[in-house]
């Protein structure tokens, strides 16, 4: 009885009551370990995977997003996609690859990485097989036309097999260091050479500034009277993804994707008949004509407008993120070259160029958050507008009571835990604001600290 008196009193004081909770709750990680400093991540990395706050607070898809935050009116109705199909056919305006310098680190990707069974990649035999393969001696040896006959993912050396990014001791991310980007069927391209079995080819997309292994299967050479007679007609572009697309005869080709752009033979009210590249058994290229509905495909750009704009998003936002164009997903630059490709833009494919290259560009460097805002909300127009740091490029959707908000496909944020690197992952395209990282424990740059530019398409 008298200890239950004692403990009684006890308990009535604040600072007992108030000091044994804290204790509690200092030592609640008992249940999960113990009451002591947490012991290393496995792997040596700390991952996050739960929804970062502005998933939650900002609409998510292209129509909630409109409706919350309208545009008034529609602009950029008045021109054509000229300037997408002459920017599509610079490569067969090329003589040489102009990525030659770029060809030491290619073959320097092997370094550092884990293959496909998640362990080290330490078989030196198979690393110089696939380095000898690459037959980087004979650059600009074959120096032809070419198109792409299917998607194509567009690999630094020529090999199918991963070698995915090491970071810190064991840890390894499932980033694929020889992913370099993807390329549309349909694409012109530059030939450069061929892999020493011939089962590979270094091509150059001029106009995205992109290079890479594609397999020879999934490339046709196309003579000059071809390329004269195709590369004066009108293009298409389509602007639903994932759309069958069939031949004459009502076999499948391939699904579309949004900013595919494609030649145009003919076209009706509701029809566009386009050419499709096919390879023959001499590996020249031979055009199919298919019929494909104007419901998704169009030979005049998009206006920017309430109907156009959430249609895009839509398709875009909440989709997966894909390293380089890994397995056809966009990342942040893909997204951005595509989303604007249906509005009669021309991008290249790095992050960085699109800044450079995109259209007017406002120096963001040096400034305070709140300067960066005010000047983007300011000087910057919604849907047309991207916002770079190095490394990562975004869209600018507008404002909500005075902080930015912004669409991109973003993989995650990094941070240091208990001594330990660990990353957010987010792993999709979102709309957020720019502090949609600020409040991860550890970070060590917010985006909106990194962002460095904005760039007025034009």
């Amino acid at each position: 009885m008298w200890l239950h008196k004692t403990l009684y009193t006890l308990w009535n004081s604040k600072i007992v009551r108030k000091t044994a909770v804290s204790f509690l709750l200092g030592c609640f990680p008992i249940f999960l370990g113990g009451c002591r400093e947490p012991s290393p991540p496995d792997f040596g990395r700390w991952y996050r995977f739960d929804a970062v706050a502005d998933e939650k607070n900002q609409p998510q898809s292209g129509s909630e997003l409109l409706k919350k935050y309208p545009i008034k009116g529609c602009f950029n109705a008045n021109i054509d996609f000229d300037r997408v199909r002459r920017s599509w056919v610079l490569s067969w305006t090329n003589k040489r690859f102009n990525w030659k310098e770029s060809l030491p680190g290619f073959l320097d990707t092997l370094t550092d990485c884990y293959r496909e069974n998640f362990r080290p990649c330490t078989d030196l035999q198979w690393i110089q097989s696939v380095k000898n393969n690459a037959n980087m001696e004979a650059v600009d040896t074959e120096s032809v036309n070419g198109v792409l006959v299917s998607n194509a993912a567009l690999r630094k050396l020529p090999t199918d097999y991963p070698c995915y990014i090491r970071k810190q001791g064991f840890d390894f991310i499932p980033l694929d260091r020889l992913q370099n980007s993807f390329v549309n069927a349909g694409t012109p391209v530059y030939i450069s050479h061929y892999s020493k079995d011939r089962a590979w080819v270094m091509i150059e997309d001029v106009a995205s500034k992109a290079v890479g292994f594609v397999k020879t299967s999934d490339v046709a050479v196309v003579d000059s009277s071809a390329m004269k007679r195709v590369s004066t007609l009108p293009v298409a572009v389509f602007f639903k993804d994932n759309q069958p697309l069939y031949t004459s005869l009502g076999h499948f080709l391939a699904y579309s994707r949004l900013g595919q752009v494609a030649f145009v033979k003919k076209e009706t009210d509701k029809n566009i008949w386009i050419l499709w590249p096919k390879r023959t058994p001499s590996g020249r290229a031979q055009w199919e004509t298919i019929r494909v509905s104007k419901t998704v495909a169009s030979t005049r750009p998009l206006s920017f407008s309430m109907d156009t704009i959430p249609s895009a998003l839509d398709q875009l936002l909440g989709k997966p993120y894909g390293w380089g164009g890994t397995l056809g997903n966009r990342d942040c630059s893909s997204m951005m070259q595509d989303y604007f490709r249906i509005f009669g833009y021309a991008l290249p494919r790095n992050s960085k160029a699109q800044m450079e290259e995109g259209g007017v560009i406002i120096d963001l460097s040096g400034k305070s958050q709140a300067e960066k805002e005010r000047l983007i909300i300011e000087k910057g127009i919604p849907y047309r507008t991207i916002l770079w740091a190095p490394g990562h490029v975004t869209l600018y959707v507008g404002s909500d009571k005075g902080r930015v908000l912004v669409a991109h496909a973003k993989l995650s944020s990094d941070f240091i835990k208990h001594g330990y690197e660990g990353s957010h992952i987010i792993g999709k395209a979102i709309v957020s604001s720019l502090y949609l990282d600020a409040g991860i424990p550890g970070l060590q740059l917010s985006f909106i600290d990194r962002l460095a530019a904005m760039t007025l398409v034009k």
